[in-house]
């Protein structure tokens, strides 16, 4: 039996290495990483095992967020610049 860490995003996958470290110091069980969405544009510190989606746009909705805004979106969005730039939302 394996240990899965399910996470949203793998960004640069400082946060999962870490988890998975601490992890699988505590269990002789293989730890696995599960991600919904990957960037493959960054490099990682953990490749997920398992991944969903690749995209390297910023994105929005279901759980992401940009400055706390955007996360109770039902769907994935991606951000526009001028979203990104702008001071009002």
């Amino acid at each position: 039996m394996n240990v899965i860490i399910l996470d949203d995003i793998c960004d640069t996958g400082k946060t999962l290495a870490q988890l998975a470290k601490t992890i699988q110091s505590m269990t002789s069980k293989p730890v696995k990483v599960a991600v919904l969405v990957t960037r493959p544009d960054k490099n990682h510190e953990v490749e997920p095992n398992f991944s969903c989606v690749t995209c390297s746009a910023f994105i929005i909705g279901y759980g992401l967020d940009y400055n706390y805004q955007g996360r109770q979106y039902p769907e994935i969005y991606q951000k526009y610049d001028e979203w990104l730039t702008s001071n009002t939302y």
